[in-house]
């Protein structure tokens, strides 16, 4: 049982941290008329009504902007962002309800979850295939966000919530009404992708498929919508996988993609960038940079963001955080593998600097390996290798 209250939600030390919050994330305007550097003075102004609406049931969510990006597969999702009063109610909701939920979601869920992350589900998922469990399904749920059933995730907030003006709160932002493309819509089906509750919401909504799992004695790792089921045997994971359709089907009402569903015979898996091979001379499975990560690195590493390298120094600066970034997302990798892919990188990214530098005629090949022998600590991938696995081994 939660035991949030509307109390809890217009506590100050919460309201502050959600303010404080919305006002550094620089959103744009929305349909209450309010930026998110003015919301400090405008709650002053209007808080005090605002809470009273919302403790009564009398509040009702401004209009929400909605919008499309372009995925990598150049599919198109939904962006649905809410007015930036509604995003204040909205982190303080997360605020007030994402510790509790915490207490009773699945250790199998590693998505959206303060202090587990990606490392954590890689890792696991080592652990369980050295343990005998080398027989994988990797799949995920077919357009999750949108399509989550507005009645079942009510009647589960409802049951978990004895607080009905939480409860009513919640409902509203659920069935939110959108702005797109001049019109104006309501949700139907499916939360809102661009609030900070719609990942806790879908948690919420998937700890049911977790739960059933674990009750029926299934193997399984879920991050977000993408699902690796685990078996000693074909025949074990085979019924790992009917169970979890079953379920996401008869309780969930959604739909598991099987386009994206692969099975893996003790060939290992990719997940979450990383490849899970077994090329261990002892035969145990081995962490690896999946093929679409290196690509993506080669790709990416390169490229000079004009914004934040209008200079040298700049330029520098930005790769080392870009190199520092990748690197302690890829620290579980083989450290063999990763030694050679920093030493090609930093050849690369030396080159690219150099030769985009002194197209620009601005700076001579002096200054810039003075420049360049300067930062060349922060910005070389191998120093920061080096520095991770020192960690690494203090750790140990």
């Amino acid at each position: 049982m939660i035991q949030a209250t509307i109390d809890d939600l217009f506590d100050k030390t919460v309201l502050d941290k959600a303010i404080n919050s919305i006002k550094k994330s620089r959103t744009i305007c929305g349909f209450d008329g309010v930026y998110a550097k003015d919301i400090k003075q405008i709650w002053l102004i209007n808080g005090k009504d605002i809470e009273s609406k919302v403790r009564d049931s009398s509040y009702h969510p401004y209009i929400a902007d909605a919008f499309e990006i372009k995925k990598r597969n150049g599919k198109k999702r939904n962006i649905t962002v809410p007015a930036v009063t509604d995003q204040v109610i909205i982190r303080a909701l997360h605020i007030v309800l994402q510790p509790q939920y915490e207490e009773v979601f699945s250790k199998r869920s590693y998505a959206f979850r303060p202090g587990i992350g990606a490392s954590d589900a890689i890792r696991y998922l080592k652990k369980k295939m050295n343990s005998g469990y080398d027989c994988v399904i990797k799949t995920d749920i077919k357009s999750c966000y949108d399509t989550i059933d507005h009645n079942t995730l009510l009647s589960i907030l409802k049951r978990d919530i004895p607080d009905k003006r939480i409860c009513i709160l919640l409902e509203r932002y659920i069935k939110a009404k959108y702005c797109k493309f001049n019109r104006v819509m309501k949700m139907t089906v499916g939360i809102m992708q661009g609030s900070s509750i719609s990942p806790l919401l879908a948690n919420i909504y998937l700890n049911e498929f977790d739960q059933l799992m674990e009750r029926g004695g299934f193997q399984f790792i879920r991050y977000a919508d993408d699902i690796i089921l685990l078996g000693r045997n074909k025949k074990e994971v085979h019924r790992a996988y009917v169970a979890a359709k079953r379920i996401l089907e008869n309780k969930l009402h959604l739909k598991l993609n099987d386009d994206k569903t692969v099975q893996s015979l003790r060939r290992g898996i990719d997940f979450l960038g990383y490849h899970i091979g077994r090329r261990s001379r002892y035969g145990y499975y081995k962490l690896f940079v999946g093929k679409d990560a290196k690509d993506n690195l080669m790709k990416y590493a390169l490229i000079a963001r004009k914004a934040r390298c209008d200079t040298p120094e700049n330029h520098l600066s930005w790769l080392g955080s870009f190199n520092r970034g990748w690197l302690n997302y890829f620290k579980y990798a083989d450290k063999k593998e990763l030694k050679k892919i920093c030493h090609i990188v930093d050849q690369k990214q030396t080159d690219f600097f150099f030769s985009h530098w002194d197209e620009s005629e601005e700076y001579s090949i002096i200054q810039l390996k003075t420049i360049q022998s300067f930062v060349k600590g922060f910005v070389s991938m191998k120093n920061w290798l080096g520095e991770i696995i020192g960690r690494q081994s203090l750790i140990k």
